[in-house]
Order: structure tokens, then C-alpha cells, then sequence
């Protein structure tokens, strides 16, 4: 029986994509704090949860972080290349020994990248697996 598992990219994984400094000038936040002060412009550093680009911005970066690092994370990559919607991951593993390389590289992986997993689920209880080592977010589907 096939062992399930979902995780999901940290809750601000917008946040964690960086738009080159070139394109900046197209997300732009106009601030007042008071009636009679000035209008600050405020360019915006990181893709922004909402904006029509944003789904397609994260996809493309996650899209490319799996082409990269494909040499060193095969599993990964190919995982989150045909396993992921947004900032969620949802595939599956014939093994335990299967799942503890795809946890280590999928980790791995977007550590690389300076993203970081949580909320890992999973199709069985985690007192199946006593020797992997999941953090306290890991709960049964």
C-alpha cells in the first residue's frame, strides 16, 4: 500500500521570491500617513500574494529551482515538477526508505533556494514511522 504525504511550502512563500531589482518599478504601494503629508512611493521587493502575476511568478520559479538542481535532487525535482499546485505538494511513495530520501531531498532542495517545508501529512499514522524524523506540524490525512 502506497504511503501518501502532503507538505506545503512555508505559509509566505511569495515572500520568499525576490523580483529583480529591474522589474521593481511595476509593484509600487503609494503610502500617506496623514492628509497633509506627502504621497511615498514604496517599490515592493518580493512577488505579492494577489496580483494577477503572482501564481504564475511562483510556479515559474519553483518550475526553474527543479531544472537547476534536477543533478543533485532527481527526486525532488521530478516531484515537485509533476506533484505541486502553488505551495503545495502532494504525492506518493511505494517505501518508508522512498519517503525518507524524498523528504531529505525535497528539503534539501528548497533549502537551496532559502524556502523551508512544513505542515507534512500523511496517509498513515506518524507512529509508522519511528525512524523518521518529521517535525511537530507532521499529522495523519
Amino acid at each position: 500500500m502506497p504511503i501518501f504525504s502532503a507538505v506545503t511550502l512555508e505559509s509566505y512563500m511569495f515572500r520568499q521570491i525576490e523580483i529583480h531589482p529591474r522589474q521593481r518599478h511595476f509593484q509600487k504601494v503609494l503610502w500617506e500617513k496623514g492628509l497633509n503629508e506627502p504621497v511615498q512611493i514604496f517599490k515592493l521587493r518580493t512577488v505579492t500574494y494577489g496580483t494577477t502575476p503572482a501564481c504564475y511568478l511562483s510556479t515559474r520559479v519553483l518550475k526553474q529551482l527543479s531544472l537547476d538542481k534536477r543533478e543533485n535532487f532527481p527526486r525532488a525535482a521530478d516531484i515537485v515538477l509533476q506533484d505541486i499546485y502553488l505551495d503545495d505538494i502532494l504525492s506518493g511513495c511505494s517505501s518508508l526508505n522512498e519517503l525518507d530520501l524524498l523528504k531529505t531531498e525535497l528539503t534539501q532542495l528548497f533549502k537551496s533556494a532559502g524556502m523551508s517545508l512544513h505542515k507534512w501529512c500523511f496517509s498513515h499514522s506518524t507512529n509508522d514511522f519511528p525512524d523518521l524524523h518529521f517535525d511537530q506540524s507532521s499529522e495523519k490525512i
